[in-house]
């Protein structure tokens, strides 16, 4: 099964970080485990970092069910396959769609959502994940 969920993302001087806040609770509906991280970009530019982590079972429960009510694509299983580190399955999810819609698109994205989904044995991730695979 799944031991740990991450989910980050950035907050641009550009952007509304209540909005990135939204987009990011539609995919990890967790806002008591957000923690918020303030730093400087270039050119003295404030960036926030929003992310969260869960690891009880009931969470992780809680996050599945979440994530497959809104996920709108799936993944060829070589698509998912490059997505695997070890015992580790990395995400992007976009972040305009996350806010806009309340939907999961799952893609190559640099503005997004980064999702780690760590498991206990590598083979169980395409178990767990069979929804995502097309």
């Amino acid at each position: 099964m799944i031991r740990k969920v991450e989910a980050r993302t950035y907050v641009h001087e550009s952007e509304d970080e209540n909005k990135v806040l939204k987009a990011l609770l539609n995919v990890f509906p967790f806002p008591e485990k957000i923690k918020k991280t303030k730093f400087e970009g270039s050119f003295n530019t404030q960036i926030i970092l929003l992310q969260g982590e869960i690891k009880r079972e009931d969470e992780v429960k809680k996050f599945l069910e979440n994530f497959q009510e809104r996920v709108v694509n799936k993944l060829s299983r070589d698509e998912l396959l490059k997505r695997i580190d070890k015992k580790t399955l990395f995400l992007r999810i976009d972040k305009q769609m996350a806010y806009a819609d309340g939907k999961i698109r799952i893609g190559n994205y640099d503005d997004c959502i980064l999702l780690k989904l760590t498991f206990q044995r590598k083979n169980e991730i395409q178990k767990v994940c069979s929804f995502l695979i097309s």
